[in-house]
């Protein structure tokens, strides 16, 4: 029986270890820092499958570009919008609780910046 994968071979070629994105991240054998790799590469090769098939270059292998991003931002605590998670939460809450108080502090934020862009 062939010994198991080292944690370093697992990072450069996750696609051949791990069967979805989500795997990378619920692996406990690699800290973060190589979990952050695997899933990097992931999206390269996604990326690139993407590109091909927008091309007309794929052999209609489909891509899991949205499973490694949505494992991404699992794994950092982040939203598809790259906002914290529970900072997001929060924000949605009180933006449903206060909406003329949250639509006032955004149009005060959107003047304050315009004015310190014509600075």
């Amino acid at each position: 029986m062939p010994e198991p994968a080292s944690p370093k071979t697992k990072v450069e070629k996750p696609a051949t270890y791990f069967q979805s994105p989500s795997d990378v991240v619920s692996d406990a054998r690699l800290s973060a820092t190589q979990k952050r790799k695997a899933l990097d590469t992931l999206e390269q090769d996604a990326r690139q499958l993407a590109d091909a098939s927008a091309e007309g270059m794929a052999g209609g292998e489909p891509t899991n570009l949205h499973d490694v991003l949505q494992a991404k931002a699992e794994f950092c605590g982040e939203t598809d919008a790259g906002v914290p998670t529970t900072l997001g939460a929060e924000l949605a809450q009180t933006v449903r609780e206060q909406p003329f108080w949250s639509m006032g502090f955004a149009m005060l934020v959107g003047i304050g910046i315009g004015v310190a862009m014509r600075r």
